[in-house]
C-alpha cells in the first residue's frame, strides 16, 4: 500500500511503525530519519546525520521524544529541537507520561566491571535536567541488574511500574 508514497527504501526502516494518539504513523530508518505519515504521504521531520533513532516516542501533547545510543533529542512537530540530552550509555528504556515526565533507564557505566547494572534518570515537564531515581525496598535503594528481563508499563492511570526479578516495584 505504501509503496507509491515511499520517500525512502523498505530496507532502510529501523522502527517499523509508532502510533501517536491522534493515531498517526511515525516511521525511523537506519539512516537517523524520523518521517510522519499523513495525508497519503510520508513527511521528513527530523534527520540526524551520525547515527540511527533506537526508540521513538511521539507523547499525546505531541512531543516527540527520541533516542540515538547515548543521546535523546526532544523535538516538536514541525522538528525543531526543543532540547537534546547525553547520557554516559546507550539508553535501553524511553518512556513518556501523560504529564510529560520522561523516564530513561541505560546501563550504569559506574558498574561495568559487575553485571551490567541499569540505572534510571527521570526529567519532570518544567524542569531542564535529568535526575537519577532509584527503586526502593523497605526505605533502601536497590540495584537493578541486567542479567534479568526488565518488564516496564504504565496504568490507564498514568502510574509506572517494573517488574524485576519476579518483584513489582
Amino acid at each position: 500500500y505504501f509503496n507509491s508514497h515511499l520517500t525512502f527504501d523498505l530496507e532502510n526502516i529501523m522502527i517499523p511503525k509508532v502510533k501517536d494518539s491522534k493515531n498517526r504513523l511515525w516511521v525511523a530508518t537506519k539512516n537517523g530519519e524520523l518521517f510522519l505519515y499523513e495525508d497519503k504521504s510520508f513527511k521528513k521531520i527530523f534527520e540526524i546525520n551520525d547515527g540511527q533513532f533506537y526508540t521513538v516516542v511521539v507523547s499525546e501533547n505531541d512531543h516527540i521524544w527520541l533516542s540515538s545510543r547515548e543521546r535523546l533529542f526532544h523535538i516538536n512537530m514541525e522538528g525543531d529541537v526543543i532540547n537534546q540530552f547525553n547520557f554516559s550509555a546507550t539508553i535501553q528504556i524511553l518512556e513518556v507520561s501523560k504529564e510529560e515526565t520522561v523516564w530513561v533507564c541505560y546501563k550504569n557505566p559506574e558498574k561495568w566491571d559487575q553485571f551490567a547494572y541499569m540505572k534510571f534518570e527521570v526529567k519532570k515537564k518544567d524542569t531542564q535536567k535529568f535526575k537519577p531515581f532509584a527503586f526502593k525496598e523497605k526505605n533502601k535503594a536497590i540495584d537493578i541488574g541486567y542479567d534479568e528481563p526488565i518488564v516496564n508499563y504504565r496504568t490507564q492511570e498514568g502510574k509506572w511500574y517494573i517488574i524485576y526479578k519476579n518483584r513489582l516495584m
